[in-house]
């Protein structure tokens, strides 16, 4: 009986652990400054349930939801004008705490004309900041759940005029995403600095014997913004240069901030952009008190044979107090070997 209660409470306590919620939260942005009473919708694709939320006055977010995939979108009416803004990260698969920034674009402008036959056109004018953008490419999916996986079709690259023309697409429902990715690869992961897009009206009804005339903007993917402080006034900067063992400037690296020493294996608190030719990096405590501080080449997870990698060595452990800003961190980086 002991055995049969000891087992009936563990799996209660394990029902009720899967089932604790996940913080969705972010900063929602229009013309880079932050969007105050903007409404933040999260979609779960799966069961086509709704979630909604308010930015605060600083643009902050946060919502609590259920392990799931999921689309985010923002929502700011300004005039006459209805922004959307979309995740980058889209779709998100919520088994964590995540960060999704999300950056109010004009809609998506449609118009539709028939034509005298039956074959079908699709004609795309893609924008970034009003102007358009050459060597982009469409891809259209028939799920939304895949659309960071293989496309059904993907196009060729924009014209200088920011334009592609599709013709003779099937008859059916698409959900289009743009990209326009600095290594020129039609697949693959977006990286840092590359463009994406999405048409704020997915999925689009495809009927033959149309011309479909689409505008789409797009927004550039940054460095995610992890550090989202709920009291600006205590956030402290971290300014300082990753270098190496012979002393040069090391580029491509990011500086994180973690609340553990167990660094690597935990979610930090903060990170920083990647470190330009000058080797400099910049992170924002949002607290004050003890961190631990460490750059490397890629983040998520342990790291890895070959990648770039270093601590703060003032103290024995690699922690750093912040009180105020600080300036002046050097830290060393060399390759794993293992």
């Amino acid at each position: 009986m002991k055995k049969l209660l000891f087992f009936l409470f563990f799996f209660l306590i394990s029902e009720s652990y899967g089932k604790e919620g996940k913080n969705l939260s972010g900063r929602v942005l229009l013309d880079n400054s932050p969007v105050g009473k903007g409404e933040v919708i999260a979609r779960e694709i799966d069961k086509n349930e709704i979630f909604k939320t308010e930015t605060d006055e600083n643009g902050y977010y946060n919502i609590t939801l259920k392990e799931g995939v999921y689309s985010v979108e923002a929502q700011k009416r300004i005039g006459n004008i209805l922004y959307i803004g979309f995740s980058g990260k889209n779709p998100i698969l919520l088994k964590e705490d995540t960060y999704a920034g999300i950056k109010l674009l004009p809609p998506s402008k449609m118009t539709r004309k028939k034509l005298s036959d039956s074959k079908t056109e699709i004609v795309l004018k893609i924008l970034y900041n009003g102007k358009p953008v050459s060597s982009a490419r469409a891809y259209l999916y028939l799920k939304e759940k895949d659309m960071k996986g293989m496309p059904f079709f993907y196009s060729e690259p924009t014209d200088k005029s920011g334009i592609i023309k599709i013709r003779n697409i099937i008859e059916g429902s698409y959900y289009i995403v743009v990209r326009k990715k600095k290594d020129h690869k039609p697949l693959g992961p977006i990286s840092e600095g590359d463009l994406i897009g999405f048409f704020s009206q997915n999925p689009l009804n495809i009927k033959d014997g149309y011309r479909y005339t689409i505008e789409i903007n797009m927004f550039q993917k940054i460095q995610d913004e992890i550090t989202s402080p709920l009291d600006i006034q205590n956030v402290k900067k971290i300014t300082g240069i990753a270098l190496s063992e012979s002393g040069e400037p090391v580029s491509g690296v990011y500086a994180f901030l973690y609340t553990k020493k167990e660094m690597g294996h935990e979610r930090p608190i903060s990170i920083s952009r990647k470190t330009g030719d000058d080797g400099k990096f910049e992170l924002l405590a949002p607290f004050t008190g003890k961190f631990y501080l460490g750059v490397r080449q890629f983040y998520g997870g342990t790291p890895v044979q070959g990648e770039l990698y270093g601590l703060y060595d003032k103290t024995h452990d690699h922690h750093i107090n912040v009180f105020d800003n600080i300036t002046g961190i050097i830290i060393r980086v060399k390759k794993i070997l293992r």
